[in-house]
């Protein structure tokens, strides 16, 4: 089960770190429960549950963890169960240890009392039995002697492991992702990377290259991000290949690329399109590729809205291609000039104009760009940030600190960044009007609580809090308002617990409303409403097991 997916690298990192230095006592695994403490600056309980070999629900007594967070401490432990399903030695008994080293010892020993012919007839034996070891030795001993009916037993290997994930609708399902895609790494490592070691470039691109071709005639259920591990072996097996193919090798794989992206499915077509146009910069294969985007270009050119993205994309490599063999800039602009509907075009001539210091083009194009793309929130922002800096650039005041109006105010709502930025161009007489009149303008926007915690205006905020009823809003300003306003912000938990308590729910919501009673005891006149709580559920919802299981961890 692949769960590292579940926590960040550096959250990785530090479990691995606690796992290392043996803090974690209380281990116990069932069928589908992991608890364990873990010795942290306190200690820690930590509980992992399972339903058909994936996480259902992770749960530690941290104060990280408790922010709706994966933590160290549920890494540690994962850590510790991964070694403990394995059969780690820290696990086993001194016996079991011994065993091991014996067992090492002891096929040693065989080994050298084997006479060479003994040796022989035993491989012989397992060799006709086993077809992936066969493959793989063959590998070792004749790695310059692959025939066709090799590259065929190696296709029908892949093909065996995929027919041994899919289910009876002819499909892998999210629980069986993981693993599928996990053993077809193994086959990179063990077979596709070691034809590249051995030279073979021709054979570890097609027999990879057949691997993502027949993945793309099944249905995969990868919404875990199983498939980035096997793209991430290709990736390396790629870049060695092109560092050392000769040029006939090189024709051959380009060919055969070029001939067969159809065949895939939309997502491996445009992985591959990727490393098409990466690579092979070749003067000769670089004006093929200008040959077969300008193709791809005269199919999507007068196409609806939604080939949109297809013309931007062909254009840019064609561009990119045009620049690596030396055209003019004249020529890039007529063929820009030929796509200005498109808007990634527009982008690459607008930061073309830019960088010639063609800042009058730049202008022209960016306030064009303003009204083709409207209704493009994101792309209305980029192109008024480019204006902002251009007229910073050029000493335009007046149109500079424009633009961050806009920005703050319709293009990208409430940004602090901008804000703060447009709050510099005033004196503190003067901002408080401007203040306001932003205030007025944003008072019903979902995020205009950030510009109320920048200003300080402390008051605005709490009514807005209140107002919103959001539980995240109010944690999210709890550091400020509990000093300030703690009757306040102890009512509003109060009445959020009310409303989220009067439906029964699960166990991991009934530990996020214990860890909003532990967030209460951290405020003044806390304890009082805390007990008050735990007092009344402790009578309405008494047949409710698992609330009252939880209410004991309430500090």
């Amino acid at each position: 089960m692949y769960w590292k997916r579940y926590f960040s690298h550096h959250i990785l990192e530090r479990g691995y770190d606690y796992y290392c230095d043996d803090v974690i006592c209380d281990f116990k695994f069932d069928r589908d429960t992991i608890t364990a403490v873990v010795n942290g600056t306190e200690d820690y309980d930590v509980e992992i549950r399972f339903y058909k070999d994936a996480i259902k629900s992770m749960y530690c007594s941290c104060p990280y963890a408790q922010d709706m967070n994966n933590c160290k401490h549920m890494a540690a432990v994962l850590f510790e169960w991964e070694d403990y399903k394995s059969g780690d030695s820290r696990f086993n008994s001194i016996d079991d240890k011994m065993n091991k080293a014996e067992d090492f010892d002891e096929i040693n020993r065989l080994i050298n009392l084997a006479d060479e012919k003994k040796i022989k007839e035993f491989l012989s034996y397992v060799l006709k039995n086993n077809s992936s070891l066969f493959l793989r030795f063959k590998l070792l001993v004749e790695p310059k002697k692959l025939s066709n009916l090799d590259m065929n037993s190696y296709k029908e290997r892949v093909i065996n492991i995929i027919d041994s994930y899919l289910n009876d609708d002819e499909y892998i399902s999210y629980y069986g992702s993981f693993d599928f895609y996990s053993e077809l790494e193994d086959f990179f490592d063990e077979y596709i990377d070691a034809m590249v070691k051995s030279g073979l470039y021709f054979d570890a691109f097609d027999l990879s290259y057949y691997i993502f071709t027949e993945i793309s005639k099944i249905e995969v259920d990868d919404s875990g991000g199983a498939r980035y591990g096997i793209e991430y072996r290709y990736e390396k097996i790629w870049e060695k290949i092109c560092d050392n193919i000769d040029e006939a090798t090189e024709e051959k794989i380009y060919e055969k690329l070029i001939g067969n992206l159809t065949n895939l499915e939309v997502y491996y077509e445009n992985f591959f399109e990727e490393y098409l146009m990466k690579y092979f910069n070749k003067e000769k294969f670089l004006v093929k590729k200008l040959a077969y985007l300008k193709l791809k270009l005269e199919e999507v050119k007068y196409q609806e809205y939604e080939y949109d993205y297809e013309v931007g994309k062909w254009a840019l490599y064609y561009i990119e291609i045009m620049e690596k063999l030396n055209y003019s800039i004249s020529d890039i602009f007529e063929f820009c000039k030929e796509y200005n509907y498109n808007s990634n075009v527009r982008i690459y001539y607008i930061y073309k104009c830019i960088e010639r210091s063609d800042y009058e083009e730049a202008i022209r194009v960016l306030e064009e760009s303003l009204i083709l793309d409207e209704n493009n929130m994101f792309l209305r922002k980029k192109y008024r940030i480019e204006l902002k800096e251009i007229y910073k650039k050029t000493g335009n005041i007046k149109l500079y600190k424009e633009q961050l109006w806009y920005l703050i105010i319709r293009d990208d709502i409430g940004n602090l960044e901008f804000f703060n930025e447009l709050k510099k161009q005033y004196t503190p007489e003067e901002w408080n009007s401007v203040r306001e009149d932003i205030f007025l303008i944003l008072k019903n926007s979902f995020n205009i609580d950030i510009l109320y915690k920048e200003e300080r205006c402390y008051e605005r905020l709490l009514d807005y809090v209140l107002t919103s009823s959001s539980v995240y809003k109010l944690i999210e300003h709890e550091s400020i308002l509990k000093d300030i306003y703690p009757s306040e912000t102890l009512d509003l938990y109060t009445k959020l617990l009310a409303e989220m308590s009067s439906h029964t729910s699960s166990r991991d919501t009934y530990r996020q409303w214990v860890s909003y009673l532990n967030r209460m005891l951290d405020i003044e006149g806390g304890r009082e409403r805390v007990d008050q709580i735990v007092n009344d559920w402790k009578v309405k919802y008494k047949r409710r097991r698992a609330l009252m299981e939880e209410l004991k961890r309430v500090h």
